[in-house]
């Protein structure tokens, strides 16, 4: 009989935990950090305020963005932009390992558009135009790596476009294009003799061929599906 109430007591504590309101829910940093992919099931809101979104973060320090990724209620926009700032926040104190740990972390997981084009910019920068923004004599590992750079301009642009064409915000669309204004110019001119043995017209190909996988992680990572099934019940 023990055994019975047991298996009863963890299933009725799955159920619960799998049918949380979304409002009470919480996650730690190192959760946050795990999260691949959004497997933790963050939910996306439909209707984001991405401007007012990135002022907010724009204007809080490294501790205030820590305490929001933690609160209660956390939505999927919320985690993804404020790990992108926390990324610089880590840089603007000098601690480059940590902010390119959380630009990877906005960007391969949480699909943030602008951690994106961070290290669209970066990787298109020698070892030393980024020591140049750190400490006199510090010591970091990174090399310029054009094909990467381009991935992720390319994953940056249409990133954006899918956050207007899904969600109807326009913010990351147009900041994505001024921003990256210069690194586009760059690729759009083929200069051999800046791109050295980099084949751009390769990388255009294999961008073609992954724009159906950028769209499916897309709708994945930002639960699209749940968002238009909440919109249709309305």
């Amino acid at each position: 009989m023990k055994k019975l109430l047991i298996i009863a007591a963890v299933i009725f504590t799955a159920l619960a935990c799998k049918n949380e309101n979304p409002k009470n829910k919480s996650y730690t940093l190192v959760q946050l950090e795990k999260n691949r992919q959004n497997s933790l099931g963050i939910e996306s809101i439909e209707k984001p305020d991405l401007m007012a979104l990135n002022q907010k973060l724009s204007e809080s320090k490294k501790e205030e963005i820590e305490k929001m990724l933690q609160k209660k209620g956390l939505n999927f926009f919320e985690a993804s932009y404020a790990l992108h700032y926390l990324g610089n926040r880590y840089f603007a104190e000098d601690n480059f390992e940590k902010g390119m740990f959380y630009q990877h972390l906005a960007a391969d997981e949480y699909l943030n558009p602008y951690a994106m084009l961070r290290l669209a910019i970066m990787y298109s920068k020698s070892k030393e135009d980024i020591a140049t923004r750190l400490p006199k004599g510090k010591e970091i590992k990174f090399e310029r790596d054009y094909a990467k750079s381009f991935r992720y301009l390319l994953w940056a642009l249409n990133t954006a476009v899918l956050t207007m064409e899904y969600f109807e915000d326009r913010t990351a669309v147009d900041d994505i294009n001024k921003f990256g204004a210069p690194l586009i110019e760059f690729y759009e001119k083929r200069d051999s003799n800046l791109l050295r043995d980099f084949d751009i017209a390769k990388a255009e190909e294999k961008g073609k061929k992954e724009l159906p996988e950028i769209k499916a992680m897309f709708l994945k990572v930002y639960g699209v599906k749940k968002v238009e099934e909440k919109e249709s019940r309305n």
